[in-house]
């Protein structure tokens, strides 16, 4: 009896031990923007301190129930950082242009101690670029269904119109 609560006991530990370490270095704040639309679009990007990038979208994006996940480099992490920091969006937050109320942007960001959540509406600058990085990132999810599409062949074209152009001519 007391080997199985001493083994219990020693994979506890080991447990907590591994949720202690790091992931990596810490590239990026984390943040995770959530987006809708008055067209019912639902979109939502989150991003680790360590680069992990999750993706969800329509309903399960309301959940965070994420359906892909890849990284971003150390180049769009301190992209990230450099866009929080001067959207100062610890501060005070961005506001929208009001030129387009139906987008609505629900963010958390925390970087160290610090931690902010906010909604915008509209199209405010320093969101649209952080949002083109983690887009763009988020691009890789759909390489698997590109690498499955047939690739460009001139020279196939090139035959299939010539044999459309003999059919036309006769």
């Amino acid at each position: 009896m007391m080997y199985k609560r001493l083994s219990w006991l020693l994979v506890t530990i080991g447990l907590a031990a591994c949720d202690s370490t790091s992931k990596g270095p810490v590239i990026s704040p984390a943040v995770d923007i959530y987006h809708t639309t008055d067209d019912g679009r639902m979109v939502r990007y989150g991003v680790s301190q360590f680069g992990t990038l999750r993706f969800a979208g329509g309903y399960p994006a309301r959940d965070g129930q994420w359906s892909w996940t890849g990284h971003i480099t150390p180049a769009q992490g301190a992209e990230l950082a450099s866009i929080v920091k001067t959207g100062q969006w610890f501060g005070s937050p961005p506001t929208g242009d009001g030129a387009d109320q139906s987008d609505t942007w629900e963010i958390t960001v925390r970087e160290g101690d610090s931690y902010r959540r906010f909604q915008v509406h509209g199209s405010p600058p320093s969101v649209l670029r952080a949002w083109a990085v983690l887009d763009g990132a988020g691009q890789a999810r759909l390489q698997a269904d590109l690498d499955r599409l047939p690739s460009a062949d001139i020279g196939r074209l090139l035959q299939r119109r010539s044999a459309e152009a003999e059919v036309s001519t006769e």
